[in-house]
């Protein structure tokens, strides 16, 4: 089992309150212009949003993108336990690579 020393679920929590409150003014896609990095999308296949409309998006605006799908597996990856250990080692693989 992976393990990072943070509280994983206020810590997703609060990201995706913040992901969430851009994405509604309009925000979002202007912040996205600025990332200089690869970016890496990592998504349930059960999740409800659907994976297009997370990608081609950031398409527009980013050549360097990733997508990981994870197998059965919702919206939050870091407590559900089917997808737990494959979240966190996907994000231990691509930090280890940066």
């Amino acid at each position: 089992m992976v393990n990072f020393p943070i509280d994983r679920t206020s810590f997703f929590t609060d990201a995706l309150n913040t992901v969430q409150n851009f994405r509604k003014r309009g925000k979002l896609i202007e912040l996205g212009k600025s990332i200089h990095c690869p970016i890496n999308i990592i998504h349930g296949d059960y999740d409800p949003h659907p994976l297009t409309g997370v990608v081609e998006p950031l398409k527009r605006i980013h050549k360097d993108i990733t997508v990981s799908v994870i197998l059965n597996c919702g919206h939050k990856p870091w407590i559900e336990k089917t997808a737990y250990n494959t979240f966190f080692e996907l994000l231990s693989r691509i930090f280890s690579n940066q």
